[in-house]
């Protein structure tokens, strides 16, 4: 399970300490099985490719904290990039990093998400109407349609104001992985 933490400071004043915490607790989906059945979806097929927001700015100070991760400050709010993925089968994102948190929600078809630092190279499979959060921040990691049919996936990014349209940035892979991991 992966647990993603946003604080987010409310009010103006001085002498205003209040402040939101959302927790989004990622299982066997980022909205709960019970949610995506009741739920009305989208078809995928009618979604264009590409990004659906990009360059969002939002001005608002972020604490994120994703797992046991170290807990980072977004002083000067964030960029916000939605974008709706289809990969073909057999192919994949490559190692990379991204500059802060990404929320993966799988559409349609699977992928499975390979860790950087898993010494036994043991993906975690992800199917329709499941997700993850990458935690981003160097966080290095592969992602895989091993599956026959294309998978389709929205990606969430929270980057820092700075990071401009750098969503992904390629890293060295995993020493523990076969060539066939790439």
């Amino acid at each position: 399970m992966r647990q993603l933490k946003i604080a987010v400071p409310l009010g103006g004043g001085a002498n205003m300490k209040k402040t939101l915490v959302v927790t989004a607790v990622v299982g066997l989906a980022l909205l709960g099985t019970a949610a995506w059945a009741t739920l009305p979806q989208v078809d995928p097929a009618t979604v264009p490719i590409g990004n659906l927001v990009a360059n969002n700015r939002v001005s608002t100070p972020l604490k994120i904290k994703v797992d046991g991760g170290s807990e980072h400050v977004l002083r000067h709010g964030s960029e916000v990039f939605i974008r709706h993925l289809e990969f073909p089968a057999g192919t994949s994102t490559g190692w990379h990093t991204h500059l802060g948190p990404v929320l993966v929600n799988i559409v349609r078809g699977s992928l499975t998400l390979y860790d950087g630092d898993d010494k036994t190279c043991t993906g975690v499979t992800y199917t329709a109407g499941q997700g993850f959060v990458d935690q981003g921040f160097g966080h290095v990691h592969l992602a895989r349609n091993e599956g026959s049919e294309p998978t389709h996936f929205y990606a969430t990014y929270i980057l820092p104001p700075d990071a401009g349209d750098t969503l992904a940035i390629p890293a060295s892979p995993n020493p523990n992985c076969p060539a066939s991991v790439r």
